[in-house]
């Protein structure tokens, strides 16, 4: 498996980490469609949401 969320979320690749807690990582997002544009991603990997 090679996610680039679970690799963040592992510390495999940088990210600016805006929120975190035991089951979520929040970061911005490198390709913004608008400033501040946030993604939040859950710590355990989801093949289907």
């Amino acid at each position: 498996m090679d996610c680039p969320f679970c690799a963040i979320v592992a510390g495999r690749l940088e990210a600016s980490i805006v929120a975190q807690t035991e089951s979520a990582i929040a970061f911005l997002d490198l390709r913004q469609a608008v400033p501040g544009h946030v993604l939040v991603v859950p710590r355990e990997h989801v093949e289907n949401i």
